[in-house]
């Protein structure tokens, strides 16, 4: 079952924020209309609640919104739920787009050395009794060496500290995990991730993004994540393909079988011919 906010105290800020836009009559709800427009004016579609859903559903998780991009996903999520007086501990390696996004938060940045728990643990101490919002982000599978984040290790100093846990699996969704779940289902974390955030350009063969989380995250993010509030919504056929593809992941896991077959001949043979390419990773390296 998908987690639920009361088993995760560290965005339960972001559910009082939500009162208080209530309270102020600034609260709103996305209206299912047939127009190509913002999504938060009229360009919400049911096919595009459909897909949020669908994603949802497949990552385990309460709810889902739909980016314009994987980059923006990012961005617009950090930046939304992250402020000044916050602090971001974040690996070396993390994607672009998780950099920016904390760049825009204005929050405190704190980099810890590439998959270095113990590390990121001296930093999480050292701000400990700081006041203020922590977050703790890791790729799943990193973009330019393809290896695997530790995210398990993470999660446990996510708690142990209460730090807001977010993972970018943009490179592990259709990889690792059953039929390509990614990262918290290959390692079995579900419900210990609070920002899950994905791509419907690589492994789904799209565009978009995606973030996955509590029902309390998501409407939080229809209200105050940018991109989302100023970018026109995917054309319908854009959704439609989405849906389509999560369908194939379900319903056709050989293909993912495939992947790994051609993944590890393609390594073995980079072996043969003297090549050096790491430890154990997913079909994404050697980039």
């Amino acid at each position: 079952m998908p987690a639920t906010t009361t088993t995760r105290p560290q965005l339960s800020y972001l559910a009082d924020q939500m009162n208080d836009l209530n309270q102020r009559g600034t609260h709103f709800n996305l209206r299912v209309l047939e127009d190509e427009q913002v999504r938060t004016v009229s360009g919400t579609m049911s096919i595009h609640m459909e897909l949020e859903e669908k994603i949802a559903r497949f990552k385990n998780t309460e709810a889902c919104v739909v980016f314009q991009s994987g980059f923006a996903a990012n961005a617009g999520t950090v930046s939304a739920i992250l402020g000044k007086d916050d602090f971001i501990i974040s690996d070396e390696l993390n994607h672009a787009s998780i950099i920016d996004g904390a760049r825009l938060s204005r929050a405190k940045i704190k980099v810890f050395r590439h998959k270095d728990t113990a590390h990121a643990e001296e930093l999480l101490k050292e701000i400990a009794v700081e006041p203020g919002h922590k977050l703790l982000i890791t790729d799943g599978v990193f973009s330019m060496d393809g290896d695997i984040g530790p995210l398990p290790a993470l999660c446990d100093l996510a708690e142990k500290y209460g730090a807001i846990m977010m993972i970018d699996d943009a490179h592990s969704s259709g990889v690792l995990g059953r039929n390509g779940r990614g990262t918290a289902d290959h390692f079995n974390v579900h419900g210990r991730v609070d920002v899950q955030v994905g791509t419907l350009s690589k492994a789904i063969g799209a565009l978009g993004g995606y973030v996955c989380g509590s029902r309390d995250l998501i409407d939080f993010l229809y209200h105050r994540a940018r991109p989302f509030l100023f970018s026109t919504s995917h054309p319908p056929s854009v959704a439609a393909t989405c849906i389509a593809a999560f369908d194939v992941l379900e319903q056709e896991p050989e293909r993912i079988d495939k992947l790994w077959g051609n993944t590890r001949f393609f390594k073995k043979e980079l072996g043969a011919l003297g090549f050096n390419i790491g430890g154990v990773r997913p079909a994404c390296a050697p980039s």
